[in-house]
């Protein structure tokens, strides 16, 4: 229980408002909902958030938390980062203040001392059911030297998936890309959007479907899934976006990235392919994969 007690404020100040620029933490919806939910509480009574404070009243609430971690799957360690190979279906940070659903950012608080609010030690994101290769700061200063890499594109990043429909060549795919104002919880592509870019490298065509080496050019929200989508050929599960045979989740795996470390190491770490696509990504797809990202870092 946190315990506030009102030693100044304006005439007929609002309780949200007041909540907002006196405790921050929340934004000013988040702590609305909890005060409509009676999580907050002033004089031990419940009030609206247009309550009219006064000097002297004592404001007390929960703060919502989630005793719950993830069970990580850890693939290097060191003073300055943690590199996972992230589930699908895990959240890398909650959706809103007051989500209480265990997540990737929640089950390294302890592990990191960065300050970044609800997201501490995330450094990029995968979408929920994206699994693959995952850098997490353990310190503020490893965090913000990391982002600058992403934020500069030289991170390289490979990706693997099972598409929809037969592919029968290479493409560099350069469109660009904007919200869905139809569908707010999507992207397309947009002459309007910003820059995207997104190397396809094939490496086998099936009887149905296709099997990609992707490397995102630019870091987008749903980049690969809209642009595979756009050239007809979305992955395999992606219901979202409009494929034709269904899986458990869209099979996207983010398989390698190349990375300097803030111990100023560069290293390549590489996540192993889950089980659920291996039903369509074979051994000889890997060694093909390899073979292609072996000849382009070589040179």
């Amino acid at each position: 229980m946190n315990v506030h007690i009102v030693e100044s404020a304006d005439p007929e100040v609002r309780l949200d408002k007041y909540l907002v620029e006196s405790i921050g933490k929340y934004s000013r919806s988040s702590w609305q909902k909890m005060i409509n939910s009676g999580s907050v509480l002033v004089n031990q009574r419940v009030e609206s958030p247009d309550y009219s404070l006064s000097i002297g009243d004592e404001i007390t609430w929960n703060t919502p938390s989630t005793n719950q971690k993830l069970k990580l799957d850890i693939l290097f360690e060191d003073a300055d980062v943690l590199v996972i190979n992230k589930s699908p279906g895990h959240l890398v940070h909650a959706k809103n203040d007051l989500a209480n659903e265990a997540t990737i950012a929640s089950s390294i608080s302890d592990l990191t001392d960065d300050t970044q609010p609800g997201r501490a030690g995330i450094v990029h994101r995968l979408d929920r059911f994206t699994s693959g290769v995952m850098i997490l700061a353990k310190t503020e200063g490893a965090r913000v030297f990391l982002q600058k890499q992403f934020a500069r594109h030289t991170v390289d990043k490979y990706y693997l998936s099972a598409i929809d429909g037969k592919i029968r060549k290479n493409v560099e795919i350069d469109l660009p890309m904007a919200r869905n104002s139809k569908k707010p919880q999507t992207w397309e592509v947009n002459a309007k959007g910003k820059p995207s870019k997104t190397s396809l490298l094939l490496l086998n065509s099936r009887s149905k479907h296709s099997v990609v080496l992707l490397k995102p050019q630019t870091g987008r929200t749903h980049q690969i899934r809209v642009h595979l989508a756009h050239l007809g050929h979305p992955i395999i599960g992606d219901l979202q976006y409009q494929a034709s045979t269904k899986a458990e989740r869209f099979l996207l795996h983010a398989w390698q990235l190349r990375i300097t470390l803030p111990s100023l190491s560069s290293k390549w770490f590489i996540a192993p392919l889950p089980t659920d696509m291996s039903k369509y990504i074979k051994d000889e797809d890997l060694k093909n994969a390899q073979a292609i990202i072996t000849s382009k870092h070589s040179r």
